[in-house]
C-alpha cells in the first residue's frame, strides 16, 4: 500500500472514531437532556382497594403529574377483567381529589375540566397509538381513572386493584391525540320493539386544525345491537360510512380503513340501534347496567400546536336533508370468538389493533401491531378436519388437452355446476407497446377479439364443453362467477367491468369504453371483481389506479379504499416505506370469505394479502410470507379446514414460482406446490374447489391451466421428492397457552413509575454500526473502482472485449410495459447468454 493510500485509510479511521465519540455522548450533554430525549416510562394507576357495596358503583382514583416537563402517552394497557369491571374511563383533568385515594364519582364529580382520553370494556386489548402521536400531559395535570362496578362484592371477595398502565414518552410528537365523543342524552326504548334508533349529529368544532380519525369505539348496554358512524356532506347530501361496531364485542378502538379527515364544515352522524324484544318495560338513558347508553368514541390525531384534544357532540344538532342509510341497522357479521372473549376473565387473547395514519403524501402508514385476523380465525378446526402435514397437492397429468390454441390465460373460476371456466386473450398480447403514455389502448381500431375468450371445461378431464365471448373483449383480465352463475369480467383494454348472465346476456356495464380515468365513473385497467351473496360487489381498480371500490347490487358506488392515480412519487413511496393497509401497489386479485364477511386483496407488488371487513372495509390484517419473494399475484379462499387461503407468487429472482396454502390467523404456509417440473412459468390466477380437493392455476406465460389434486399421506416426503410440500411438524409455531397469554395485573406499588432505558443503549449502538458500515462501503467501492480502472485499460486492449461486446443481446421485454414493469401483467427476467469460444 502506498503512502497516499495509507494516509487516506488513517483519515477514514480517525473520522470513524470521531463519529463514534459523538454518537456515544461527546461532548457531554446534561442529565436533563438525556432524560427528556431517551427515557420512556410506564405509570400504573391502580384502584386502591375498591370493594363496592351496591350495584352500579362508580369509583375513581387519580394520579398527579409531578414531572418537570410535558410527557405524552403513547400506549394504554388495561389492567382489568370483564368479570370484575363493567367499564373503565381515563380522564385528563385540571384538578382532582388527593392522588392515591378513591372516591364515589357516581354521585359526585369525577374531576375538574375532564377530557376523556381512553375507554375500556369487555376485555378489549391494549391500545398503541400510531407513530408520532401522543396524548399530552402537562406538569400539574391529573389523570383520573373511573371504574364502573356493575355488581356488589361479597364479603369474601378481596378488594379490587384494577386500573390502567400508561406508557409515556418525553419526546414531543408531531401530532397530539384526542377524543371526539358522540353521545345521546335522550334515549327512550319501548318494550318488545325489534328496532329502535337513537341518533346524534353535529358540525365538527375543529376550527383551528383538522382532525384525522384513526379509530372508533362503540358503547351501549345489553340492548345495543349496532352503532354506525357517518360523515355527511351537506352539499351533496351523501353519507360516507366510517364506523360500524357491535357493542357486545370487546369495546376496543377499532381501526378505520383510512384516516378520516374532518374539518369544521363537516357533519358527523352516529346512529345507535337497539332491540328490546323480550324486555317488558321501557328503557331510558342512564348510568346503570339496567339503563342504556349511546356513545361513539372517535380517536383522532391533530396538529400538536393548533389542535384541540377533546370535542363533544350531543344529540341531534342539524336537520339532515336525507335519511340515514337503511343498512345502518345491519350489525357486523357474527363473530362467536369476539362475543365469547367479551365475557369472563381477561386472558389477554384479544389481539391489539393496527391504526392507519395519513402521511405527507396523503396515503397511509401504520404502526406495527398483531393482526385482527387471529380473532377471526382463532377457532381450531374440528378433529380430522384440519389441513395437517399429511396433505398436499400433486399435478394431474394430461389434464385439459382439448386441442385449442390458448391465448394468455388471465383468469380461472368455477361455476355453480363445478365446471372450470377460463378467460383468455386469443391472439392479443399485453406487452410494452399495448398502451400509450395516457393508458389508452393502442390499435383499438382492430376491434374486439374475434374468437371465443371464455372456455368452459369438464373438471374431471379438462374436456371442452362450450365456449363464448367472441367479439366482446379487447384485453381480458379478471373473471369470477357468483352463486347464481353470473359472469363478472374485467377488461384492462376497455377499462370496464361487465356482468353477464349464465346465458351470455349483458346485465351490467361499469366504466366508459376505452376511456381510462380515476373518478367515480371511470376505471384504469381494472383487475378483478368479488361478489357477496346478496349481490354487493367489489372492484379492484389496480394498474393505473390503486383502489378497491364497493358497489351495491345495482351498481351504485358505496365507498372506496386506496387512491386513484399512480404517480411516480406514490409508486416509489410504496416501495421504500412501510405501506399502510390501503397503500396498494397493484391490487391485482380479490377473494371472499362469505362466512366471516372478509375481503382479501392480493397486493401484487407489495407481496402481501390485505384483509378487510366487507361491511365498511375496515382493515383487519395483513398476510405476507417469505416464500412469495415479494410478489402475490392471486388469492382464493377455502372455507374448509377452518379457513385457508390459496395464493400464487410471480416472477422474481429469489424463489421459484409456486402455489401456496396459507393459514390466515398466523400467515403460516402449510404447503407449497407446482407442476412436476418444479416451478410454474407465469401464474396469474388461482381457484380452489369448494371441497378443497382440486386447485386450478392459470398461467399467462405458457399459456395454460394446471389442475392439482389433494393427496394425503405426503408428509414424510421431502420437497425434492414431491412438488406439493406440506408443512413439517417441526415447523409448526408454538402457540402460547391461555395462562401464558394472561394479562396479569401485577400488584406493584400503586403508582409505580418504571424506566425503560433500552432505547438509550440500542440507538447509539445502531447508529455507530450503521456509520461504520457506510464508511467501510465507501472504502471498498473506492478501492474497487481504482482496480477496475486499471483492469479496463488492460482489458480493452485485448480481442476478448470485442468478442463479448458482439455477443450482448437485448433483454426480452415481452409482457412488460416500456418503463414500468410494475404496471403490467407480469414480469420476465431474462439473462443475456454468454457463449464460450
Amino acid at each position: 500500500m502506498g503512502v497516499k493510500q495509507k494516509d487516506k485509510m488513517l483519515w477514514v479511521i480517525s473520522m470513524v472514531l470521531s463519529m463514534l465519540m459523538l454518537v456515544n455522548g461527546y461532548p457531554r450533554i446534561s442529565e436533563h437532556e438525556i432524560k427528556t430525549q431517551k427515557k420512556n416510562l410506564t405509570i400504573d394507576i391502580l384502584m386502591p382497594g375498591a370493594h363496592p357495596s351496591e350495584e352500579d358503583s362508580y369509583i375513581c382514583t387519580s394520579w398527579l403529574s409531578e414531572m418537570e416537563d410535558t410527557v405524552y402517552i403513547t400506549k394504554f394497557e388495561p389492567l382489568a377483567s370483564a368479570d370484575v369491571v363493567h367499564h373503565m374511563l381515563v380522564f385528563l383533568c385540571s384538578d382532582a381529589k388527593s392522588p392515591g385515594t378513591k372516591w364515589d364519582c357516581g354521585h359526585h364529580q369525577t374531576c375538574e375540566e375532564s377530557k376523556i382520553m381512553f375507554a375500556w370494556a369487555k376485555n378489549a386489548p391494549p391500545l398503541t397509538l400510531p407513530p408520532d402521536v401522543g396524548f399530552r400531559v402537562t406538569p400539574g395535570s391529573y389523570i383520573t381513572v373511573q371504574i364502573h362496578y356493575a355488581k356488589v362484592f361479597s364479603s369474601a371477595e378481596p378488594p379490587d386493584s384494577s386500573g390502567i398502565r400508561l406508557h409515556v414518552s418525553y419526546e414531543k410528537p408531531k401530532n397530539i391525540a384526542g377524543i371526539y365523543l358522540m353521545v345521546a342524552s335522550d334515549i327512550r326504548i319501548p318494550p318488545n320493539k325489534e328496532i329502535v334508533h337513537s341518533d346524534v349529529n353535529c358540525f365538527s368544532e375543529s376550527t383551528d386544525a383538522p382532525i384525522y380519525v384513526f379509530g372508533y369505539r362503540t358503547h351501549a348496554h345489553v340492548l345495543g345491537k349496532v352503532i354506525t358512524g357517518y360523515l355527511y356532506n351537506a352539499t351533496a347530501h351523501e353519507f360516507r360510512e366510517f364506523a360500524r361496531g357491535n357493542p357486545q364485542w370487546p369495546q376496543a378502538f377499532y381501526p378505520v380503513s383510512k384516516p378520516l379527515k374532518i374539518t369544521s364544515e363537516d357533519v358527523i352522524v352516529a346512529r345507535c340501534t337497539y332491540s328490546s324484544v323480550g324486555r317488558n318495560r321501557w328503557t331510558y338513558v342512564g348510568m346503570t347496567h339496567n339503563d342504556e347508553m349511546c356513545n361513539l368514541y372517535l380517536m383522532y390525531y391533530t396538529d400538536a400546536i393548533r389542535g384541540e384534544p377533546f370535542f363533544r357532540c350531543m344529540d341531534q344538532q342539524i336537520a339532515l336533508a336525507k335519511p340515514i342509510p337503511a343498512d345502518s341497522d345491519t350489525p357486523p357479521p357474527d363473530n362467536p370468538n369476539f362475543e365469547e372473549l367479551a365475557k369472563g376473565k381477561n386472558l389477554g387473547q384479544v389481539q391489539a389493533y393496527t391504526y392507519a395514519m395519513e402521511n405527507e403524501r396523503g396515503s397511509e402508514s401504520t404502526s406495527q401491531a398483531p393482526s385482527l385476523l387471529y380473532n377471526y380465525y382463532k377457532e381450531e378446526p374440528r378433529q380430522g378436519r384440519d389441513f395437517d402435514n399429511r396433505n398436499g397437492y400433486r399435478e394431474v397429468k394430461g389434464w385439459a388437452n382439448f386441442g385449442i390454441e390458448l391465448g394468455q390465460v388471465t383468469a380461472v373460476s368455477l361455476d355453480p355446476l363445478g365446471r372450470v371456466v377460463l378467460f383468455h386473450r386469443g391472439d392479443r398480447v399485453w406487452d410494452g407497446t399495448t398502451f400509450d403514455l395516457r393508458n389508452r389502448l393502442r390499435n383499438a381500431n382492430r376491434g374486439p377479439i374475434s374468437s371465443d375468450t371464455i372456455l368452459i371445461l369438464q373438471p374431471s378431464d379438462g374436456h371442452l364443453l362450450e365456449s363464448w365471448g367472441k367479439d366482446k373483449f379487447y384485453l381480458p383480465h379478471g373473471l369470477v362467477i357468483d352463486q347464481s352463475g353470473n359472469y363478472w369480467l374485467t377488461d384492462v383494454g376497455m377499462h370496464q367491468i361487465f356482468k353477464y348472465s349464465p346465458k351470455g346476456d349483458i346485465l351490467l356495464t361499469l366504466g366508459e369504453k376505452l376511456v381510462p380515468g380515476g373518478d367515480r365513473d371511470h376505471f384504469c385497467k381494472p383487475t378483478d371483481v368479488a361478489v357477496l351473496k346478496d349481490g354487493t360487489f367489489f372492484v379492484s381498480d389496480g394498474y393505473c389506479n390503486r383502489r378497491v371500490i364497493k358497489y351495491s347490487p345495482g351498481g351504485q358506488r358505496i365507498m372506496e379504499i386506496g387512491r386513484a392515480g399512480s404517480d411516480a412519487g406514490g409508486f416509489l413511496a410504496g416501495l421504500f416505506r412501510n405501506p399502510g393497509p390501503t397503500d396498494f401497489l397493484i391490487p391485482h386479485n380479490l377473494a371472499m370469505d362469505h362466512g366471516r364477511g372478509i375481503l382479501f386483496v392480493a397486493d401484487r407488488e407489495h407481496g402481501r394479502i390485505e384483509a378487510f371487513t366487507t361491511n365498511n372495509m375496515t382493515a383487519i390484517g395483513s398476510i405476507s410470507f417469505p416464500e412469495a419473494a415479494g410478489k402475490v399475484y392471486a388469492v382464493d379462499f377455502l372455507p374448509q379446514f377452518g379457513g385457508l387461503l390459496f395464493a400464487v407468487n410471480g416472477p422474481n429472482v429469489f424463489r421459484p414460482m409456486k402455489a401456496f396454502v396459507i393459514r390466515p390467523r398466523d400467515s403460516k404456509v402449510l404447503a407449497s406446490f407446482a407442476p412436476d417440473k418444479g416451478s410454474l412459468a407465469g401464474p396469474h390466477d388461482i381457484c380452489v374447489s369448494p371441497d378443497g380437493t382440486s386447485v386450478y392455476v392459470a398461467e399467462i406465460q405458457s399459456p395454460q391451466v394446471w389442475k392439482f389434486s389433494l393427496v394425503s399421506g405426503m408428509g414424510k416426503k421431502s420437497e425434492d421428492e414431491t412438488p406439493a410440500r406440506p408443512l413439517r411438524a417441526d415447523e409448526r409455531p408454538i402457540s402460547p397457552s391461555p395462562e401464558e397469554m394472561t394479562n396479569d395485573a401485577v400488584k406493584v406499588s400503586k403508582f409505580a413509575v418504571k424506566e425503560d432505558t433500552s432505547q438509550g443503549i440500542v440507538l447509539p449502538a445502531f447508529l455507530a454500526l450503521l456509520l461504520l458500515v457506510v464508511v467501510l462501503a465507501v472504502v471498498i467501492v473506492y478501492r474497487k473502482r481504482s482496480q477496475h480502472r486499471k483492469s479496463v485499460k488492460a482489458y480493452t486492449k485485448t480481442e476478448k472485449f470485442a468478442e463479448r461486446h458482439e455477443g450482448f443481446r437485448k433483454l426480452n421485454t415481452h409482457d412488460t410495459d416500456d418503463d414500468d414493469s410494475g404496471d403490467s401483467d407480469t414480469e420476465v427476467f431474462n439473462r443475456a447468454s454468454t457463449v464460450r469460444q
